[in-house]
């Protein structure tokens, strides 16, 4: 039961380093999109939202079926149709 109660107490915290964690490599995303899409007339933030979650699920995908290649191959081709950018 105290486990739980420093756990609980915890959570806040844990949320605010978990987010923190996130930031940078979601910065460089935006920027990375941004400089992409430059001078179209695209929705940056909704972009960089959905490809961070398809990151994330992608990720979630690899680890819970042990296939990092095929994972990597779909989450590229379909990054690429939200960009609409040629897959390489």
């Amino acid at each position: 039961m105290e486990m739980m109660s420093q756990i609980r107490q915890a959570a806040p915290e844990l949320r605010r380093d978990i987010m923190l964690l996130h930031d940078l490599p979601n910065a460089i995303l935006k920027r990375a999109v941004g400089q992409l899409l430059k001078g179209k007339r695209r929705d940056l933030n909704l972009l960089t939202a959905l490809i961070s979650g398809m990151v994330e699920a992608a990720a979630r995908q690899a680890i819970e079926k042990g296939s990092a290649a095929m994972t990597k191959r779909e989450l590229r081709r379909a990054v690429a149709r939200v960009l609409e950018q040629p897959v390489r």
